[in-house]
Order: structure tokens, then sequence, then C-alpha cells
């Protein structure tokens, strides 16, 4: 009735998992300096990008350490 489920390979989900926390984290970190700097994102598209890149950035750099 169901189709198989596809099983990963422990390394393959280990990496999915760390891609969904990277991804969770950066919502959370733009999202933190919104509030923080009381950023309307319709109206201040300048600063909001800015806080954007700033995160993708540091999560960019943090990723190839670890």
């Amino acid at each position: 009735m169901y189709s198989p489920a596809k099983k990963l390979a422990p390394a393959e989900a280990r990496e999915q998992v760390k891609e969904r926390k990277r991804q969770q984290l950066a919502i959370l970190l733009v999202n933190k300096f919104r509030n923080k700097f009381s950023v309307i994102t319709t109206s201040e598209q300048e600063v909001d990008r800015l806080i954007i890149n700033e995160v993708q950035s540091l999560l960019q750099g943090s990723g190839s350490a670890s």
C-alpha cells in the first residue's frame, strides 16, 4: 500500500540534521537582531538585508570550522 521508506546513510542523515539546525539558527539570529534593533522589514530593507547577509556569513564561517 505504501511505498518503502528511503533509508539514508548515517552520514547523510547527520548532514541533513546539521543543515536543518543551521537554518533554524540563522532564522533565530535574524529575528533576534531585527527585534534588538527594531528593524521594520518593509521600510528598512537595506538594514534587514545587511542583518541577513551578516548572519549567513557568520554561519558559513563557523560551518567550515566544525
